[in-house]
């Protein structure tokens, strides 16, 4: 029996027609009241293609959209230096998750984050060696752009932890 002569044919409606498998063996063989081996394996491999045809033809393309993208040889190694212990696709979920959700995306790694935390703080003891040494207005200004850059540095590294 083929789908054509089926009592329902499952390309017609947007839903699915059957329920399972099962459901779908109920209906194949309401006429048929013994099916032997065969028959029925060769209706469950029917009901899987019909099932998958389905699937491509709505579900995947009106469920939830899919897209493909491609990426030059530059493009992926900037993409694999940036994701750290993610896949490439989480990472890209990840990405599209964060300007989604209107959150900054930072592509700097703990590596890039501690040096910039060690540079600030080296800085930060230079001027106080400096300060020291002279007492002049303009060291006074510098250092407290440093110490506001340090409260700025301290509460973007508590966010990436709450945000990972």
């Amino acid at each position: 029996m083929s789908t054509e002569n089926s009592p329902i044919n499952p390309m017609k409606s947007n839903e699915f027609p059957y329920k399972g498998l099962h459901h779908y063996l109920d209906v194949v063989f309401t006429d048929h009241d013994n099916p032997n081996d065969a028959e029925i394996i060769a209706k469950k491999k029917e009901y899987w293609k019909l099932y998958y045809k389905h699937y491509r033809n709505h579900r995947r393309r009106y469920v939830k959209k899919e897209f493909t993208m491609a990426f030059d040889k530059n493009d992926l190694n900037r993409i694999h230096d940036k994701r750290e212990n993610l896949s490439v696709s989480e990472f890209l979920y990840w990405c599209v998750e964060k300007v989604l959700l209107n959150k900054d995306i930072s592509f700097a790694s703990n590596k890039q984050i501690d040096l910039l935390s060690q540079n600030m703080m080296g800085l930060i003891s230079l001027v106080e060696e400096l300060m020291d040494q002279y007492d002049q207005k303009i060291i006074e200004d510098l250092l407290d752009k440093l110490d506001k850059l340090e409260e700025q540095d301290q509460e973007w590294q508590k966010k990436q932890l709450y945000d990972q």
